[in-house]
């Protein structure tokens, strides 16, 4: 064989082993971004107790157990071992634990790692002290934040490490890491040193072994490691992740997958919400308090079942920003918040379900169709700007949430999934633009999905949601049931928060027919309160009415409810000065009763008008109330005339000494003149404290004092006759 011809043997074996590793690669990296379904990241809860520890080790041994099931169709050569990562700071607190439950977890830790070969990454974007470094060292490789520490495992005081401690220490860390940087995490009496000679088993030791090495940690300093003396004493990996964006992009793994893989370490405890019907100011006000009942009762996790859509952007937009709040990391007990969106949900839970932490969907349900609200400029310009920041909550890239929140919005937009072309995690781009984009190449048509769709509202399939590389969506499943068994909850053993008799009444008060005969009684009474002598049964009334109208609409929506009550209130004020105190009918008086019906379309509509057109829906919905105010005044005027000859409802009318039960009440319309009452004596049917009522010869009167208190049945004259008001004062 000619040197030339082994030459190119040995040049085509190179070119095979180089293609069997690209290929290789191009597998591992297939697995890492089509579907990370190999990875679990357990939030660890701190301090570290017991009966967490164990239930730590439960749901880890499962999660890889379960990886492991589903990767037994495949070949062997293709199979990834289970990875779990552990998040030692989920709430941005220190990670600190007793001896016991860190030697426990550690030991199980390694048990499983020995048993299953699964990969242990630790993530520490805080401080991980005192015990809970054992935990951290039971993992394989440890990734820190930049202003991340780790160490202090006593206070400096070597004597509190006993005998069995050191031994555990020493036991977790060997052959991983070196056991004088361990010592010194415990004992600030240890001096570090680099190894010297060839071929050290450890790069560092305890200067006792190597008296003439180079210190670089020397006795008496505390044992805190920062991220970069960590980094060079080979305790933590070289690249530092603030995020878990960022770890993500260091393993290769798909930066949204990590946030679906979450475990609930703590035991649960779970509620199930039921959203239904049209999405306005009153199921805001309705979800709101059963949240706060859910979060009262200590509820861990509530489960958002969503069967709702259509109605006020405003409401939706309110409703996803106080979910969103609850779940926040930051709050000091955040809640797991799990959106089911079942086939009924629709456009407008788009935001709320993006609020939540996790989104399970049915196999036929679907997220946007915004397109059919017909929502104004401002109010898209607020709800596109609540999905990019709900979007880039949940791991999208600007750019990202910018593309699809306009794909929601507008129907013209297209959107596309690519790959760049030298190999690379998948980027959501604009699909109208991607033949510019020379570097990427199209991996799959997120809008339109199918041709058919061109130019249509975006409806996000439950298919589409899940896949991974768009991860919206946890996963999808035929009933709600298997989505919360999925989620390692009890179906059976979990409560269903829905309409009780306080929300059913309410609904039924707040009916539109219900508020208008409500007004229209309230207001007819409180006339005959006024006209009708001594009949307190009409101002009981009139006064229930309305507090039934206005508490109906606070149970349903309360945010205007103390503004309205205010703007009713200073109408009947305006009302009554009208009445007694400013002589004739004017502005007063009609500014009183526009307040007063101004107050009822108010709180039946919900919240102050924001355009021209919600101002033209708050004169549809005071329309009503106006025609009730209208026949208030004709029913008030016949109950006024036939009320005392009625068998029953003479009862209720104050009659004359003589017990004369055929005097009919007058008022100053049916004829009489003002002047022809000036001087004359009467005698008070009722207290007048200044107002009440006076007989004067065969007439009932609505008068006042001149400042006095005047007792029933005392005799009175008419001093001053202006208009409506009558004043008289005490006869001698």
């Amino acid at each position: 064989m000619s040197p030339f011809s082994r030459m190119s043997g040995v040049l085509f074996q190179q070119v095979q082993i180089l293609c069997g590793g690209l290929i290789l690669g191009l597998m591992v990296a297939q697995f890492a971004t089509a579907g990370d379904v190999t990875t679990v990241v357990v939030p660890i809860p701190s301090p570290l107790e017991s009966d967490s520890a164990k239930r730590i080790r439960t749901m880890v041994k499962e999660a890889v157990e379960k990886i492991e099931a589903s990767q037994k169709a495949r070949d062997a050569r293709d199979r990834v071992p289970a990875r779990v990562i552990l998040d030692f700071n989920p709430v941005l607190r220190p990670f600190v634990s007793e001896f016991g439950p860190a030697y426990d977890l550690a030991q199980s830790l390694r048990a499983i790692k020995n048993s299953h070969g699964a990969i242990i990454q630790g993530w520490i974007h805080g401080e991980v002290r005192a015990n809970g470094v054992l935990v951290a060292l039971a993992c394989d490789n440890l990734f820190l934040s930049k202003e991340s520490r780790i160490g202090r495992v006593v206070d400096g005081q070597a004597s509190q490490v006993t005998p069995t401690m050191k031994s555990a220490y020493e036991e977790i860390a060997r052959g991983r890491y070196s056991i004088a940087v361990v010592r010194k995490l415990y004992d600030s009496a240890v001096a570090v040193v680099k190894a010297r000679g060839p071929n050290p088993r450890e790069a560092y030791v305890d200067q006792v072994a190597e008296p003439q090495g180079e210190v670089i940690l020397p006795a008496g300093t505390e044992g805190w490691l920062d991220v970069s003396m960590a980094k060079n004493l080979g305790l933590a990996q070289s690249e530092t992740c603030d995020s878990l964006e960022e770890l993500a992009a260091i393993l290769h793994l798909p930066r949204k997958g990590l946030e679906q893989s979450f475990l609930r370490t703590e035991e649960t405890s779970a509620i199930r919400i039921v959203v239904s019907g049209r999405v306005d100011a009153r199921l805001v006000e309705r979800v709101k308090r059963r949240i706060s009942k859910a979060v009262g009762k200590s509820f861990n996790t509530i489960i958002f079942d969503f069967q709702c859509g259509g109605g006020d952007v405003n409401a939706a937009l309110e409703l996803a920003g106080y979910i969103h709040g609850i779940a926040d990391p930051g709050r000091q007990n955040p809640i797991l918040t799990v959106a089911w969106i079942s086939p009924q949900a629709r456009d407008l839970v788009l935001p709320m379900a993006l609020a939540c932490s996790r989104i399970l969907m049915h196999e036929q349900g679907y997220l946007g169709d915004l397109d059919a609200l017909m929502v104004t400029k401002p109010l898209q310009d607020r709800l596109q700007k609540l999905l990019e920041e709900l979007l880039q909550a949940r791991k999208f890239s600007p750019e990202e949430a910018v593309l699809m929140s306009k794909a929601w919005l507008d129907p013209g937009v297209r959107l596309a999934i690519a790959i760049p072309k030298a190999g690379g995690q998948t980027v959501i781009v604009d699909g109208s633009t991607l033949q510019d984009l020379k570097a990427m190449k199209l991996d799959l048509m997120l809008k339109p999905a199918m041709p058919e769709d061109e130019n249509k509202p975006w409806k996000l399939s439950a298919a589409l949601a899940t896949d991974n590389r768009v991860g919206i969506a946890t996963a999808l499943f035929a009933d709600l049931d298997t989505a919360l068994s999925s989620e390692g909850i009890n179906p059976s053993g979990t409560p269903v928060s829905g309409t009780d008799w306080m929300d059913d009444l309410a609904d039924f008060l707040s009916h539109p027919f219900t508020r208008v005969i409500l007004v229209m009684i309230g207001i007819t009474c409180m006339i005959l309160e006024v006209k009708v002598p001594g009949a307190s049964l009409p101002g009981i009334l009139a006064a229930i009415c309305f507090v039934l109208f206005f508490w109906s609409n606070s149970q349903l929506a309360g945010q205007m409810t103390w503004l309205a009550v205010l703007l009713f209130a200073l109408g009947l004020v305006l009302i009554l000065m009208e009445i007694f105190i400013i002589p004739g009918f004017g502005v007063t008086g009609l500014s009183g009763i526009l307040l007063v019906l101004g107050s009822l379309g108010l709180v039946a509509y919900g919240h102050w008008p924001r355009n021209t057109d919600e101002w033209g829906q708050l004169a549809r919905v005071m329309g009503p109330f106006a025609l009730s105010g209208v026949a208030s005044i004709f029913l008030s005027m016949l109950l006024a005339r036939f009320l005392p000859s009625l068998p029953v409802t003479n009862r209720l009318i104050i009659e004359s000494e003589s017990g004369d039960s055929g005097v009919v009440p007058v008022t100053m319309f049916d004829g009489l003149r003002p002047e022809d009452l000036l001087g004359s004596v009467g005698t008070t049917v009722t207290s007048l404290h200044p107002s009440g009522k006076a007989r004067v010869g065969p007439h009932w009167l609505d008068v006042m004092s001149d400042g006095g208190f005047i007792e029933q049945g005392q005799k009175v004259r008419i001093i001053e006759v202006e208009g409506n008001r009558i004043v008289v004062k005490r006869e001698v």
